[in-house]
């Protein structure tokens, strides 16, 4: 009796497995051939951490659900398959080759961009410095400078006022009183004398307007009278005999130079007695 019930329920148990499947039952086993239709179920399904995971692991969430073999794997897959759908698609962007600074050795290589900069750098540079030496005027200022430059000239410097070399109402040494047609003579005179290079023996040739004479007057003056009268005796003062010596002492040098010629003789015979009386002049008006 017992093995009775035993096989009863494993008939019925192939007989629902086969039903699922949609097969018919033979007809030799006794039942009429109809056919059983699975039902349909829903089965929620979270993917296992490991696609390999047995099937035989896995258990639907309703029982009575068949899962066949591998089904854990397949469904893995499409749930990769759908996360890649889901998925932003992000287009690729082109790549741009731009020019570098760099060759492949690391090394700074010049482009034309930076050449091009650099010019540019350059030009600012020099135009900067040529506003800075060149500032702008006012058109004033312009304007009169444009004035001034027309009547001076641009590179004409403005007169430097020059006093004359003989000043009226002062007093001049005469080296020298040469007559006749002997002009030479007396520009030979100073002509040495200014080549001392000593600014006290620097000479000049001058006619005199009375007796015609050649005159050589040195061009150091004297504002004072150089001589005083005392007892109708003449004395000269302290710095005007001490230059005239000194114009004598030079002529003794140029007599030497030049045998028979002048000595700058600064005394005068008064009868048999050689006196020191050098020759001043007194200048009437400015005169060179």
């Amino acid at each position: 009796m017992g093995k009775r019930k035993d096989s009863m329920a494993l008939f019925e148990a192939i007989s629902r497995t086969k039903a699922k499947q949609g097969q018919v039952l033979p007809p030799h086993v006794g039942i009429s051939p109809q056919p059983i239709k699975a039902e349909s179920r829903t089965v929620l399904y979270t993917p296992p951490a490991d696609a390999s995971t047995d099937a035989a692991a896995q258990t639907p969430s309703v029982p009575g659900a068949a899962v066949p073999p591998s089904a854990a794997a397949a469904r893995a897959q499409a749930f990769a398959a759908a996360q890649q759908t889901l998925a932003p698609q992000v287009p690729e962007l082109p790549v741009v080759q731009t020019s570098t600074s760099y060759s492949d050795t690391g090394r700074f290589v010049l482009t034309k961009v930076h050449i091009v900069g650099l010019a540019v750098v350059v030009v600012a540079v020099l135009v900067g410095v040529w506003c800075f030496v060149h500032p702008s005027q006012p058109a004033s200022s312009a304007a009169g400078n444009a004035v001034t430059a027309e009547r001076v000239g641009a590179d004409t410097p403005l007169p430097i006022p020059v006093a004359p070399l003989f000043q009226a109402g002062k007093y001049y040494l005469v080296v020298e009183s040469i007559k006749g047609d002997h002009k030479a003579d007396a520009e030979a005179i100073a002509d040495w004398l200014s080549k001392k290079h000593d600014p006290e023996t620097q000479a000049v040739v001058r006619q005199n307007s009375g007796s015609g004479n050649w005159e050589v007057l040195t061009t150091k003056a004297f504002t004072e009278v150089p001589y005083t009268v005392l007892n109708g005796k003449v004395s000269y003062k302290v710095e005007p005999t001490r230059f005239a010596k000194k114009i004598e002492k030079l002529g003794s040098e140029y007599f030497a130079q030049f045998p028979g010629t002048y000595q700058f003789k600064q005394t005068r015979r008064n009868g048999n007695v050689e006196e020191f009386a050098p020759s001043y002049v007194k200048i009437k008006q400015d005169s060179n």
